[in-house]
């Protein structure tokens, strides 16, 4: 409110930034952030960036939690839109859409192709692993 004419003040909402070195003019939306905020479903985008790959295929390379985790996980991308899914008699493969991840796919690619982003992924997923934890060495 402003005190001096007595009139309600709305300022708008900050939009939500631009992705460095995009210029088709795509902004990120909440549900994106959303979806790329848990270190696994990075990880499951990772995978599915270049390839389509079946949900057994993608549970493998996470073996440390159980095959219904990731498919909650696959389901939440799915929701997003930011991958695919086709069934192949009793199998499902996942791709990643890029063309929904345009504003942050650099970002992501730069991440992926980062060594110390390889440690930090593997310490997030060290960290929100469930079940008994591994004893050190």
């Amino acid at each position: 409110m402003d005190i001096a004419t007595g009139t309600r003040v709305v300022f708008p909402s900050p939009a939500l930034p631009q992705c460095p070195g995009q210029n088709t003019g795509d902004k990120i939306t909440g549900a994106t952030l959303d979806a790329i905020a848990s270190p696994r479903r990075r990880e499951i985008l990772r995978l599915t960036w270049t390839e389509e790959q079946s949900a057994g295929a993608i549970h493998r390379a996470m073996p440390d939690v159980t095959f219904g985790a990731v498919s909650l996980q696959l389901r939440a991308l799915l929701e997003a839109g930011l991958i695919e899914a086709r069934s192949e008699r009793r199998n499902r493969f996942y791709k990643a859409r890029r063309e929904a991840l345009a504003p942050v796919s650099e970002i992501l690619e730069q991440m992926w192709d980062d060594a110390l982003w390889k440690l930090k992924l593997a310490a997030e997923l060290e960290e929100t692993r469930r079940g008994p934890k591994k004893k050190g060495n």
